[in-house]
């Protein structure tokens, strides 16, 4: 989920809370958005980002962690409001909760396992629930400038809202799976429309891609393409962001490959994903006649 609607869904949830307990109001927000500071270690390069993000700081025993140790500094303080800490944690609950229905997931419980889980209900930036949480954000940010009293309706509609949701977006994709082509191994929904899903299935070395109305079983742009993993397997497995992409996307497949002047470039790509242009992760690479890479460009 993109931090943007994080953070609205933690303002809009939180806002009740703000007249009489603005310090949990305050720590429930945080924990909404706190989790993707994960994203300052881009800085540290892209390799590293991708191993860490939606890692540590997305796990429930961090998230455990981080409640008790805030007792002991709430106390020193003067805090009048002790229970702020599992305000704080429920807030770390919901956004990774919500990331978990995203399409690489989250490591629920690092560092004690480095599996993620997702479910692949939405793309991470889902125009519906972006939508739904502009609408609730209007009234709140209305009443805490002080237009009118702070109610609880926004956050009580929201929360009906997402409760209705994500059982809806678990029934469409269900029933896409059901209509899916033999040999689909991923479905990506469409950031637009919910009924819509970027299909991928894969058959030897050829990939098939399409798309799919979990509405109708219409399919739609289909293609295929062929894959170049098996032919290519022992210079792609010297590459560390191959082998990392590999274990994130079931979908991650060197797709095209062209020599000129007795190089090779080869190109990978997580197929599933097609939103936006579908650049994240994409991998360039250039080896020479020997396997060695000469250049290499990760798009993330």
């Amino acid at each position: 989920m993109d931090i943007v609607t994080h953070a609205m869904s933690g303002l809009i949830i939180a806002a009740p809370l703000a007249p009489t307990a603005p310090l949990s109001a305050s720590a429930f927000l945080l924990g909404s958005v706190v989790p993707d500071i994960d994203m300052l270690v881009r800085c540290f390069g892209k390799l590293r980002f991708l191993r860490s993000h939606q890692t540590y700081t997305h796990a429930l025993p961090v998230i455990v962690l981080a409640a008790v140790l805030c007792w002991p500094v709430l106390g020193w303080l003067g805090a009048d409001e002790p229970w702020a800490p599992l305000v704080l944690a429920a807030g770390l609950i919901v956004h990774s909760l919500m990331d978990m229905t995203n399409t690489y997931g989250v490591a629920l419980f690092a560092p004690l396992g480095r599996r993620r889980f997702n479910l692949d209900w939405i793309f991470f930036i889902d125009a519906p629930l972006m939508a739904a949480s502009v609408l609730a954000l209007v009234p709140t940010v209305l009443s805490l400038w002080g237009a009118w009293p702070v109610r609880a309706w926004p956050a009580i509609a929201y929360g009906g809202f997402l409760a209705a949701y994500w059982p809806v977006r678990w029934a469409i994709r269900r029933r896409a799976w059901r209509l899916s082509p033999e040999g689909t191994r991923s479905l990506v929904p469409s950031s637009l429309t919910p009924w819509r899903f970027h299909g991928l299935a894969v058959a030897g070395q050829r990939a098939r891609l399409f798309d799919l109305n979990a509405v109708t079983g219409a399919i739609a742009n289909d293609s295929e393409r062929p894959l170049f993993d098996r032919r290519y397997q022992p210079w792609l497995e010297k590459v560390a962001e191959y082998r990392l992409m590999r274990d994130l996307s079931v979908g991650y497949y060197a797709s095209d490959a062209c020599q000129q002047d007795g190089e090779m470039t080869i190109l990978c790509a997580d197929l599933r994903t097609r939103n936006f242009g579908g650049r994240y992760g994409m991998l360039e690479m250039t080896f020479d006649s020997q396997g060695n890479v000469r250049r290499k460009l990760l798009h993330v």
